[in-house]
């Protein structure tokens, strides 16, 4: 019996995370979530596990060293197949008035973070079984805004930490580049309403990870519909 694949996402607790952890779960992915939000984790767990596939739930923040190792550690025990480095925090202020703390937030969740967890499950993909990488990044890696300079800052680090990693040769990394989203990040936006769906986002992302013949992507950016 081939191997059932198994998917790792951070930031699975809610919004996009959330979509993504069940679309993999209906297409039979075994599912490993992470989240700070443990009664959050433990409704995805249930509704993942509805699909008759297995959940592992990694709750701790990832600024700190040991919610990084627990989730390589699970990695490694499942042979993950694709990782999705999804968890991020959005800041929007002036470099003015942005606080020293936020700044430290940032940059550590949405760049170091995603630097650290692929440091240590790159080596599986690539000596072992390949694999696929897919970082959740943001059109602000790509467009400047003066009112989210440490947010840019952090998706265009982690934009160019992708292209660097795709020297990896029997891993495919992909960056994906939504714009505005109903999550957590967009409420409050009086256009809320025209936005895109998460579970819409999640059913594109999920194609990624197809094997494709004869083509291999690199990154993809992800519009709304409606303006």
């Amino acid at each position: 019996m081939a191997k059932r694949m198994t998917v790792m996402i951070t930031g699975s607790s809610k919004g996009l995370g959330r979509s993504l952890a069940l679309v993999f779960a209906r297409n039979n992915y075994n599912v490993i979530t992470h989240g700070r939000n443990r009664k959050r984790l433990e409704e995805v767990e249930q509704a993942v596990k509805e699909w008759n596939v297995e959940c592992d739930v990694v709750a701790g923040h990832l600024s700190e060293n040991r919610t990084i190792e627990k989730l390589a550690e699970i990695a490694q025990e499942r042979r993950i197949d694709v990782l999705i480095n999804n968890a991020g925090v959005y800041s929007k202020n002036p470099i003015a008035e942005v606080r020293d703390a936020e700044i430290r937030e940032v940059i550590e969740t949405n760049l170091i973070a995603p630097m650290l967890l692929i440091k240590r499950v790159a080596w599986m993909f690539k000596l072992e079984w390949g694999g696929v990488i897919i970082n959740i990044n943001s059109v602000a890696g790509k467009e400047p805004n003066p009112v989210e300079p440490v947010y840019c800052a952090s998706k265009h680090g982690l934009r160019g930490f992708s292209t660097s990693l795709r020297c990896l040769s029997n891993t495919q990394v992909i960056d994906v580049y939504p714009g505005a989203m109903k999550t957590d990040m967009s409420v409050g936006r009086e256009d809320y309403n025209d936005l895109m769906e998460p579970d819409d986002a999640a059913q594109v992302i999920f194609s990624l990870c197809e094997d494709y013949k004869s083509l291999k992507i690199k990154e993809i950016t992800i519009g709304r519909k409606n303006y």
